[in-house]
C-alpha cells in the first residue's frame, strides 16, 4: 500500500515539474489557429464579393487587416506577419502560367495585405484533418493509459493488499454462537460456558449384604 501511495506522489509530481516548465514559456498560436482565426473574420467577407466591388479586385484575394488579427490571437503583428509570410513561402505551388500560387500577399495594391481565401481554406482543411487523427491517437492512448493503470492497482490489491488481509484474518478465531443446532434442527449444541452435568458411570462398591442368594 505504501509503495502505490509513493508511487501516486512521484506522478504528481512529475506533472506538475512539467505544468510549470510549459507555463514559463510564452505559448505561440498553431498554424491551425492562425487560419481558422482569419476563416472565422473574413469568410463573410469572400462571400459577399460583387462584380465592381470597390474593396477588392480579385474575388479570391480577400483583404485582412493583420493588427486586428494579432490582437484577436495576442500576439505581436510583426511575429504574425512573418507567420504568415514564411507559411506562405512554404506552401507556395507554381501554377505553370508563369505566377505562382501564393497564400499571402503583402502590399498587393500598395495599402493592404491579402490572403488567397480558397486557397488557405484548402490548406485549413488538411490542417484540421490532421489535427482530427492527432486527437483520435491522443484519446486512444490516453484509454489505453487508463486500462493500464487500473490493472496494475488490480495487480497490487491481488498481490499486496489481499494476502495482508488474509493474514489478518487467519490470526482471529471465529467464536460459535451457543445457540447454534444441528442441520437438522432439533438438537441444540450446549455452549462450552453452560455447565451442563454428567451422569456418574462409575461401578457402585461390591456389599455382600446386599447381594441376593441363590436358591439351593
Amino acid at each position: 500500500m505504501c509503495s502505490i501511495s509513493r508511487m501516486c506522489n512521484i506522478l504528481v509530481f512529475v506533472l506538475i515539474s512539467f505544468e510549470k516548465a510549459f507555463s514559463i514559456m510564452k505559448r505561440l498560436p498553431t498554424d491551425l489557429e492562425i487560419l481558422n482565426k482569419i476563416y472565422n473574420l473574413y469568410y463573410k467577407t469572400y462571400i459577399d464579393f460583387e462584380i465592381g466591388d470597390s474593396t477588392r479586385n480579385h474575388i479570391n484575394f480577400v483583404p485582412i487587416d493583420i493588427a486586428q488579427i494579432a490582437r484577436n490571437l495576442r500576439i505581436d503583428v510583426n511575429i504574425l506577419f512573418m507567420r504568415l509570410y514564411s507559411l506562405s513561402l512554404k506552401t507556395s505551388r507554381s501554377t505553370g502560367e508563369g505566377s505562382p500560387l501564393n497564400l499571402f500577399i503583402h502590399k498587393m495594391d500598395g495599402e493592404r495585405d491579402y490572403i488567397n481565401f480558397p486557397y488557405m481554406a484548402s490548406l485549413l482543411a488538411d490542417l484540421r484533418y490532421e489535427n482530427k487523427k492527432y486527437r483520435v491517437a491522443i484519446g486512444f492512448s490516453f484509454f489505453s493509459l487508463i486500462v493500464a493503470i487500473l490493472s496494475l492497482i488490480s495487480s497490487a490489491y491481488r498481490f499486496v493488499i489481499q494476502p495482508e488481509t488474509s493474514r489478518s484474518s487467519n490470526g482471529q478465531t471465529l467464536s460459535v454462537p451457543a445457540t447454534s443446532q444441528h442441520q437438522s434442527g432439533t438438537t441444540p449444541i450446549p455452549s462450552s460456558s453452560q455447565n451442563v452435568p454428567i451422569p456418574n458411570q462409575s461401578p457402585k462398591p461390591y456389599n455382600p449384604e446386599t447381594q441376593l442368594q441363590r436358591p439351593k
